[in-house]
């Protein structure tokens, strides 16, 4: 796939403007070969960036832009920022800590449904298993 580029505006959403979405043009979205979410890479002012661009619902791509990209790509909502993505065909892999590893590989239906589980969400269950961790 050939990089897709285009320019987009950051726009502030949810309470306050807790959130910042860029959407994705419709012709550039199509690109993606998906109405799903997809995993790009690229870059927003010449930011590296890996993320999902992530479904609307109105036929196009959103990607969230947190702070760190904000700042990172010198932009803020409200202003127009240059894009550049591809598919990222990297496989995500998650560190597992070795605990939580003996203990999915303990149980049988437990491993059965970590298999079926995408990145994203495995990495959810380590952060939230290792934040309820504590020292006693």
């Amino acid at each position: 796939m050939a990089k897709i580029q285009f320019t987009g505006k950051l726009t502030a959403e949810g309470p306050n403007g807790a959130w910042v979405f860029l959407e994705v043009p419709k012709e550039a979205s199509e690109k993606l070969g998906s109405r799903g979410r997809v995993f790009v890479v690229g870059s927003i002012n010449g930011l590296a960036i890996r993320t999902s661009a992530l479904p609307t619902g109105r036929g196009t791509h959103q990607l969230a832009v947190n702070k760190a990209v904000q700042a990172g790509a010198n932009a803020k909502p409200g202003e127009r920022v240059k894009v550049v993505l591809e598919l990222d065909t990297q496989e995500r892999v998650v560190k597992v800590p070795a605990d939580v590893t003996r203990a999915i590989s303990a149980k049988a239906p437990v491993k059965a449904l970590w298999a079926t589980l995408t990145p994203r969400c495995r990495e959810e269950w380590v952060q939230w298993i290792e934040e309820a961790k504590k020292p006693e």
